[in-house]
């Protein structure tokens, strides 16, 4: 995990949430997730344990499910019919 900086994409190990680095300080980091619902500060200590890096190359920009191939798909509207 050395050589960070902001804009690298992370994997939260939990969820399988994607986020990118928001802030780089001497002892914190702040992760925007990809689908801005949430924000995390992190010390840059527990990072390697609750964090994942990905490869810069080819990773998606829509949230993904962890377990999934394809992203997330906005719900249908209930009150419209299938068509």
């Amino acid at each position: 995990m050395i050589g960070l900086k902001e804009g690298d994409r992370m994997k939260y190990q939990r969820d399988g949430r994607v986020f990118e680095i928001a802030k780089i300080t001497r002892d914190f980091l702040v992760l925007q997730a990809l689908d801005d619902s949430t924000q995390v500060l992190t010390g840059k200590a527990s990072l390697a344990f609750l964090f994942a890096e990905l490869p810069q190359s080819g990773v998606p920009d829509v949230p993904m499910l962890p377990g999934r191939i394809g992203p997330l798909l906005a719900p249908m509207n209930r009150l419209e019919a299938p068509r």
